[in-house]
């Protein structure tokens, strides 16, 4: 056998090889295997001030990045997500007191109003200006068109000068 017949069954053989894996990656981007949305919402500027015994929602007000648009989008300090399926979600917020009183908040998620099992977190503060960070995570089975949000509400102390720190406060969602 020649060497350009030998060539000419080695590209044939490589261009088969290309062809079928081309067949193969339709196939599984047809089957659910496109890209998984995902985005990151944060509190820039103007968060809420004299935070108290009232439950009250958080401030979040900028994108860090948005995979898909046609997933999420924020308004009004709450997260649409548009597409049903299961998301991780991480939150975290930074509060702070211009009080000399101990005081303690609890934070935790809502999805169309309801308190979402399992995420309360608190910040306990024992003076003046002692900020601290509560984070949340867990996993959400979500429909299309839920909306979400953050939560907050003084649940012992005194204090009524918390207060959301600016670029405190973010969520994080990546579609599984």
């Amino acid at each position: 056998m020649s060497l350009q017949t030998r060539l000419s069954a080695l590209i044939t053989a490589i261009k088969g090889d290309f062809d079928g894996l081309d067949t193969r990656l339709t196939a599984l981007e047809g089957a659910g295997g496109s890209a998984k949305a995902y985005a990151s919402f944060f509190l820039d500027t103007g968060g809420i001030t004299g935070i108290a015994g009232t439950a009250v929602t958080l401030n979040i007000d900028q994108t860090a990045i948005n995979s898909d648009t046609g997933v999420f989008s924020i308004a009004s300090n709450e997260i649409t997500i548009d597409r049903a399926g299961d998301y991780r979600i991480s939150a975290d917020a930074y509060i702070n007191n211009s009080s000399t009183s101990r005081t303690e908040y609890s934070i935790w998620l809502e999805l169309d109003g309801v308190e979402v099992n399992g995420t309360r977190s608190a910040v306990y503060q024992r003076g003046y200006d002692s900020g601290q960070s509560s984070s949340i995570n867990t996993i959400l089975s979500v429909t299309a068109g839920q909306t979400l949000r953050m939560r907050i509400q003084r649940t012992d102390g005194g204090s009524t000068a918390g207060y959301q720190d600016n670029d405190g406060t973010r969520i994080t969602l990546q579609e599984l």
